[in-house]
């Protein structure tokens, strides 16, 4: 019965934010390509059918992503 349960738990959908997984990923270096290629932040969630605030998220990762290649390339 507890093994149940926590299989249960282990395989049940969650709600809120997803992880990095491959739909995150693909939505995410599709809105690299769109917003690189001048696209914007509008349309891009239209295209990708998620909210205006997601691809803001995707802009930020990115931006970190960014900034922690720039500090890895610094030399002392």
């Amino acid at each position: 019965m507890l093994q149940e349960e926590v299989e249960y738990y282990k395989n049940r959908k969650t709600s809120g934010r997803q992880k990095h997984n491959a739909k995150w990923m693909a939505i995410y270096n599709d809105f690299v390509v769109c917003y690189e290629g001048g696209m914007t932040m509008v349309e891009i969630a239209k295209r990708n059918n998620v909210s205006e605030r997601t691809i803001y998220r995707y802009k930020v990762y990115g931006d970190k992503m960014e900034e922690a290649e720039d500090n890895e390339h610094i030399s002392y």
